[in-house]
């Protein structure tokens, strides 16, 4: 819920960054997308299985924004995440990035999916332009064995795609 409403992102600036985001991949014929939407829940319904970002459209329908979700549920999303990943089968490099605001109380059901997923998979881009993620909560946050943690204060499509898509290229490049 708090992704919503006049303080969350009615205008869909978080979806406009994953798109814009998805560019610098194009020129990979090999590279496959996922969409899972979050909140309270991570409905299967809701979910883009992993596509070809040659399909463009098909990823732009997947990043449609959803009905509100209610709260927030980490925990829900990378178990949704593993599902998706499972699902389409071997793929030789495994990014997930969570967008979030980072207003949840994280327990220990946070640390046991990302167990469940390849280390250091998971990267965390935290919007917090309302300035309602706490200290403590992104305390929270930092203790979990993320691949990389962001914080934004703004709500920008450039800032937030450009962050995307550093992560990605830092996670796919070549290892010496």
């Amino acid at each position: 819920g708090s992704m919503y409403g006049p303080w969350g992102d009615p205008r869909g600036v978080r979806r406009a960054a994953a798109l814009s985001a998805l560019r610098p991949m194009a020129r990979s014929r090999r590279a496959r997308v996922g969409v899972v939407h979050w909140g309270s829940e991570a409905p299967a319904h809701l979910v883009l299985p992993l596509t070809a970002v040659r399909h463009r459209r098909q990823i732009e329908a997947g990043l449609a924004l959803p009905p509100s979700l209610g709260g927030n549920n980490f925990p829900a999303a990378l178990a949704r995440s593993r599902e998706v990943l499972q699902a389409s089968g071997p793929t030789r490099i495994k990014v997930i990035i969570a967008i979030t605001d980072g207003i949840e109380e994280l327990d220990a059901a946070a640390a046991q999916q990302l167990e469940l997923l390849p280390p250091r998979s998971v990267h965390v881009v935290l919007v917090d332009h309302s300035q309602g993620c706490t200290p403590d909560l992104e305390a929270g946050w930092l203790a979990l064995p993320l691949g990389s943690f962001t914080r934004l204060d703004l709500l920008d499509t450039r800032q937030m795609a450009n962050q995307i898509a550093q992560i990605v290229a830092t996670a796919t490049a070549p290892r010496p």
